[in-house]
């Protein structure tokens, strides 16, 4: 994945970073019967033999460029069972926390011993009598990992995959580490017998990929291939909006109908229609760019690792707002599979998505006979945003498209970056070249959603009446009406 590390002293320049897959050993006697086996040699059971051989099966499509594992015989066992042909190089970081007397005791007796709480609740004042003490257990995990990693990038390349079979605390430390919270937080991670955890360590920050995944694709985990400069690149079909704001892209027709970005300011009080493909181009001296900042020269986006939160369907994606009317904070939020991703944006942004959507929708009628739902006659989904309600970026950009093969529409939202998407207000032929020169923002973080003509309708409807729901306009200005009294410059300032 593409991050940015220093250049040559004129920019940054793009790099990438090795994935780390953390391997939990399958289950073991001690864990069927409800011990704490620390650093006990005990052994696969059954259950834990097959969880060993199923997770090879998923393992055997991604290519490990290394493989390294906790010196003890459950870890050894479980490698054997789920990649016979590989060379596990034993890590003595990777190995489980030295419980000291408490190892091979029965936790139900643990339970009831004065440090079972601290443990549990603050585990880096956590040392177990004859032992090791959690925070150094967690120093010496995150050490060993961090120093593979390096190794691995530096010997097979940022694309390389590998592979640290460990235990539950240490994988649980490792993760927290790499979420940036505290280690008295880490009993809330999860990390199952045979569970596969990713993680990337960026120059920048870790980033957690996949965490405690029993049973999901971990091909996809696999970094696509660099692109090499100058050489051939696919690229897609340029777009160009017509006047209504649709845009077309040739004979692919299976792809979109239509794509076209809402952007708007950090105050919200500028928006304006932008093809998703395209990033114009900034030049000095142009005095009609759209929010340009001139620094002397043509300003760099650089890559960045990112995320994309793909719910393809959502069980539910709605606008919805946080906080009394005059301080609302605008979200889109979409939940499905477990998750839930909460993105900000503005006002402007939400209302515009509607009206483009309900754009898209007659449009895609229009063209590919497209059965469009009618109206409800009762109001849909009204229920206040799910909670926590934690925002994971801001949104800057909007992209829609509709999928024919699939009678579907696509939102994507994208994060703002470093440098704001402009739109030059220049020539046709300007506009041109931006699309000949320009790559889409593949570095940002983004969320995509996929919904069916009806779920399309109902977030359109849901959208109008967030938008709706804030303070009355004046009649004379526009400007929205404050409870506490309203300056309006058409009546020269006096209260309304």
């Amino acid at each position: 994945m593409p991050v940015t590390d220093e250049g040559d002293g004129v920019g940054p320049r793009v790099v990438s970073v090795a994935t780390l897959l953390l391997l939990r050993h399958g289950r073991t006697t001690a864990n069927a019967d409800g011990g704490l086996a620390g650093r006990q040699p005990v052994e696969l059971d059954d259950t834990g033999r097959a969880q060993a051989t199923a997770v090879g099966e998923r393992l055997r499509a991604v290519p490990l460029a290394a493989v390294v594992t906790s010196p003890l015989i459950r870890c050894r066992q479980t490698l054997e069972l789920a990649l016979p042909q590989a060379t596990p190089v034993v890590e003595e970081g990777l190995i489980e926390c030295d419980y000291g007397s408490w190892e091979g005791q029965p936790l139900k007796k643990l339970a009831k011993e004065p440090l079972w709480p601290v443990v549990q609740q603050h585990p880096s004042a956590a040392v177990f009598p004859g032992g090791e003490a959690m925070a150094a257990m967690a120093a010496r995990a995150v050490a060993a990992v961090r120093s593979w990693d390096a190794r691995v990038s530096a010997e097979h390349g940022p694309e390389a995959v590998w592979l640290a079979c460990s235990h539950g605390d240490v994988i649980k430390a490792i993760v927290a580490d790499a979420l940036g919270v505290h280690l008295d937080a880490f009993q809330r991670i999860v990390a199952d017998p045979a569970s596969v955890t990713a993680i990337r360590f960026t120059p920048l920050r870790p980033f957690l990929v996949r965490l405690n995944d029993t049973g999901g694709d971990l091909a996809a985990l696999v970094p696509p291939p660099r692109k090499r400069a100058g050489g051939p690149r696919a690229r897609p079909t340029p777009t160009r909006p017509s006047a209504a704001g649709r845009v077309c892209r040739g004979e692919a027709r299976h792809a979109t109908a239509a794509g076209w970005g809402v952007s708007g300011c950090p105050q919200g009080r500028h928006a304006r229609p932008q093809p998703l493909v395209r990033r114009a181009r900034r030049r000095c001296g142009d005095s009609r760019r759209w929010g340009a900042r001139c620094r002397g020269g043509p300003d760099r986006v650089v890559g960045m690792t990112h995320q994309v939160h793909a719910f393809e369907p959502p069980e539910r994606f709605v606008a919805g707002t946080v906080g009394p009317p005059g301080e609302r904070t605008f979200f889109l939020q979409a939940r499905g599979g477990g998750r839930l991703v909460s993105v900000a944006l503005e006002k402007v942004q939400v209302s515009l998505l509607a009206e483009k959507l309900e754009e898209l929708l007659t449009e895609a009628q229009r063209r590919f006979g497209v059965d469009l739902p009618e109206l409800a006659p009762v109001i849909g989904d009204n229920e206040p945003l799910d909670t926590p309600v934690d925002e994971e970026f801001r949104v800057g950009t909007l992209g829609l498209a509709f999928d024919v093969d699939t009678a579907t529409v696509v939102i994507e939202a994208i994060a703002a970056g470093e440098v704001e998407p402009e739109v030059e207000l220049g020539d046709e032929d300007d506009d041109e070249d931006d699309v000949d020169d320009e790559e889409p923002d593949e570095d940002l973080d983004r969320l995509r959603v996929r919904l069916t003509p009806q779920a399309t309708r109902q977030f359109i409807e849901r959208a109008r009446r967030v938008v709706n729901a804030g303070r009355p306009p004046c009649p004379l200005c526009g400007q929205p009406l404050d409870p506490a009294g309203h300056l309006c410059p058409r009546h020269n300032g006096y209260h309304r």
